[in-house]
């Protein structure tokens, strides 16, 4: 056997194992539902629940989020609004609310830099401002219908004590908001369902749900920000004192709108980011599992294997792994459009771009800060 030959088998069994893993990823996110639903206990005891909502530059459609949360179907619950300054969008909004759901909302501004991670130093003052142990944390850009709480609550407890749900982005509008939408939906949704499915369920911090007491015990409200991303240091915090993460069932749906190409493709370094800091397996084995190195894998194998065939391995791999995620998307009634081959394959061809730059640079910026893409625990305290 020829040293391209033996090249050639290699390539080939890499390209199998990215095809299963590819496969065995939407099985699993799949099967995710089925899963979480015959754990979940009914919901019998409704406890009164703090919301907290941190908000920076706040979103157009804030006023409509707000609303949506002041109207849950659940007896007892209050609303805090946490910002590092006055936002006038934030007082139009409950001017616009009816007296008696504006009375559930109060505001905590808070423009202390408590540690270097943005989202945590908003929600210091307004966690130390929570008056109950069940703490809701979700962002200001995902909708909430009016049974959401309950939704969530059916999985704490049992071991359980954090309960998330993955972001997906409905309604995007042009090009770069389509790319996120693949990047979101049919790329890191997609793996956060089949994490959860496979015992490694990580969290998404556009909803959060958890006991005060639990996070006190395991470092308090500063030690969210003992890493990139203060979701995945709450769930390793809180699985340090042996309780587990889950996700719910249904999501957190986030309209988009429209994208500015440099403001996604730097949330998606950050992203990345997280995953290399949070969870190095997926980042470094990352590149593997992508359409564009399986894609040339299988050309190549082609080439060496059988004298010829390499565009037509490249372009059989794309439409493999583009129908997966066709699948995936369309059976978990995820949003799809019609140009979403194209954010497919502009998505694939950028995965790569982007790992190499979470390596290369040393931040990236967030919500006007410069983020490190390799921090170190940089709260000043504990609570």
């Amino acid at each position: 056997m020829t040293a391209l030959a033996v090249a050639g088998w290699i390539l080939f069994a890499l390209w199998l194992a990215a095809l299963a893993f590819h496969a065995g990823s939407v099985a699993a996110a799949l099967a995710q539902a089925g899963f979480r639903r015959r754990r979940a206990t009914a919901v019998r005891a409704r406890p009164p629940v703090s919301i907290i909502v941190p908000t920076r530059e706040t979103e157009p459609a804030f006023a409509a989020r707000l609303a949506e949360l002041a109207s849950l179907d659940y007896p007892d619950y209050e609303i805090i609004v946490a910002s590092e300054r006055a936002e006038p969008n934030v007082e139009r909004a409950l001017a616009a609310l009816p007296p008696a759901r504006a009375a559930r909302v109060r505001v905590s501004v808070d423009g202390a830099r408590h540690t270097f991670n943005p989202k945590v130093n908003v929600l210091v003052a307004a966690y130390r401002m929570a008056k109950y142990d069940l703490v809701l944390m979700t962002d200001d850009n995902v909708h909430s219908p009016p049974d959401r709480i309950d939704a969530l609550l059916g999985h704490l407890g049992g071991g359980v004590g954090l309960v998330s749900a993955v972001a997906v982005a409905v309604k995007p509008e042009g090009i770069v908001a389509e790319i996120e939408a693949a990047f979101q939906n049919g790329y890191g949704a997609r793996f956060l369902l089949a994490g959860d499915r496979i015992g490694r369920s990580v969290a998404m911090g556009k909803t959060l749900l958890f006991r005060r007491g639990d996070l006190d015990r395991a470092g308090g409200i500063l030690a969210m920000a003992a890493g990139m991303a203060e979701d995945s240091v709450i769930r390793e915090r809180l699985a340090a004192i042996g309780l587990a993460t889950a996700l719910a069932p249904a999501p957190a749906l986030q309209p988009l709108g429209r994208r500015r190409f440099g403001v996604m493709f730097a949330r998606q370094l950050r992203w990345m980011g997280a995953r290399r800091w949070h969870t190095p397996f997926a980042f470094w084995t990352e590149p593997l599992q992508g359409a564009l190195f399986s894609g040339i894998a299988a050309g190549l194998a082609a080439e060496w294997l059988l004298g010829g065939g390499f565009l037509a391995g490249t372009a059989a791999t794309w439409c493999a792994w583009l129908a997966l995620d066709l699948a995936c998307t369309r059976a978990l009634g995820w949003p799809l459009f019609a140009r979403y081959p194209l954010a497919f394959a502009l998505r694939e061809l950028l995965l790569p771009a982007l790992w190499a730059a979470t390596l290369a640079k040393r931040s990236v910026a967030w919500r006007g800060n410069a983020v490190p893409l390799r921090p170190r625990i940089a709260a000043r305290g504990r609570d």
